[in-house]
């Protein structure tokens, strides 16, 4: 049954118990007044009102419900794949619609978690053995890993520019555009040539997909400038 016709059995069956004491009245004194029957014909039209207000109230309750589901599954691009998860009409529905979607959520954050744990090792084995810097950047601009030659060229302490804004350590304006053409517009920069702290050296900013195809990340590839003066 649903949450509307529940709460339309709900209040009709309040009415009909609240109707019993008058039919017994008039069953034992006779009929009642023009102001017993406004009184009574007052109290059922309140009864009809807040019967429709609470079946308002229930649709659109659940209808706020299902689209917010439906909002955050299709942020994981799931929307299409289980259209059951946002179409519940029962208050059971409901919950074990939100039941399933939150474990679904929390064994997807789990898994992407992994992925990208293994990313950043693999990243990590491949940087340790170039002499290039290398700096992984998140959505957020906050640098997710940065290995030992990237710390040299921007001057850092290791571990220093780790869990940090990139622009914290770095405020090249071409820099901080070329980070956000990678993480906006999924463009890269190739060759950047850049001064910090009184040495040049190349930048390249790549954007990073996941598999569904949307930026997540953006590496940073730094390179001396070789033909700088010593």
């Amino acid at each position: 049954m649903t949450l509307g016709l529940k709460w339309f059995v709900s209040v009709l069956s309040v009415i009909l118990l609240s109707s019993v004491p008058h039919v017994y009245s008039v069953y034992q004194h006779g009929w009642y007044t023009s102001h017993q029957w406004a009184m009574a014909g007052a109290t059922a039209v309140a009864l009809v009102a807040l019967g429709v207000f609470g079946y308002y109230v229930e649709r659109k309750t659940v209808r706020i419900i299902n689209e917010t589901c439906q909002k955050a599954m299709a942020e994981r691009r799931l929307a299409n794949l289980f259209p059951d998860f946002y179409q519940a009409i029962t208050r059971k529905g409901l919950l074990e619609n939100l039941q399933t979607i939150f474990s679904m959520f929390k064994s997807l954050d789990h898994l992407k978690s992994a992925r990208v744990s293994l990313e950043v090792k693999t990243v990590k084995l491949l940087s340790n053995s170039i002499q290039e810097g290398v700096v992984l950047v998140n959505k957020d601009k906050v640098v997710s890993y940065i290995n030992a030659q990237a710390e040299q060229i921007l001057r850092l302490i290791p571990g220093e520019g780790t869990g940090d804004t990139i622009t914290r350590h770095i405020h090249h304006a071409d820099i901080v555009k070329a980070l956000d053409l990678a993480l906006d517009s999924e463009e890269k920069t190739t060759d950047l040539l850049v001064e910090h702290a009184e040495e040049t050296f190349f930048v390249t900013v790549l954007p990073i997909h996941d598999r569904f195809g949307t930026v997540s990340r953006a590496l940073f590839v730094l390179k001396r400038n070789q033909e700088q003066p010593s």
